[in-house]
């Protein structure tokens, strides 16, 4: 956390697929690593975060932009 209301966002994720199961043996046909890094920042209304990501499957970057809205917690 840089301030009480903004953090710093570290994504990664992997992932590997085969066409079917008799594959498995002869390895993954598509193997990808995302990293991602970006900011968070806390508002009255909800987050709103930016994060920039690469893949190395498609060698390609992305950029995300999201905003969230609180919602009441029920029970």
């Amino acid at each position: 956390e840089f301030f009480k209301y903004a953090n710093l966002i570290l994504k990664a994720n992997a992932v590997a697929t085969y066409h079917s199961l008799k594959d498995l043996a002869d390895g993954p046909t598509c193997k990808s690593i995302g990293l991602g890094a970006g900011f968070l920042i806390r508002t009255p209304i909800g987050h709103i975060s930016f994060l920039r990501a690469n893949d190395t499957y498609v060698e390609k970057g992305y950029y995300y932009l999201s905003v969230g809205f609180n919602l009441p917690y029920i029970y």
